[in-house]
């Protein structure tokens, strides 16, 4: 599980386009066929990613699927996530 995340990971941050697209989608499947349990210790490293890529200007069908996999994510691991203190202007 933690490998793929890495892989999917790595392409949406660094891939083209196109692949951005493709791995958000891929780690959308591998959130739904996992629990929560095994999603835990890599939320951090899989969310930051995906949020970054929303700022950036990317087509609606990378920003769909990067919204898509997030909206699985959230979910199943919200109580792992903790908002950002602070002022983010």
């Amino acid at each position: 599980m933690k490998a793929l995340l890495g892989i999917f990971r790595e392409t949406v941050l660094n891939g083209p386009a196109d692949m951005k697209e493709q791995a958000a989608n891929g780690m959308a499947e591998l959130i739904v066929l996992a629990n929560a349990d095994a999603i835990k210790p890599s939320v951090i490293h899989v969310t930051g990613p995906l949020i970054r890529i929303l700022g950036d200007r990317y087509s609606p069908d990378v920003k769909v699927a990067v919204l898509d996999a997030l909206s699985i994510l959230l979910p199943k691991v919200s109580s792992t996530l903790q908002p950002i203190k602070g002022n983010l202007v």
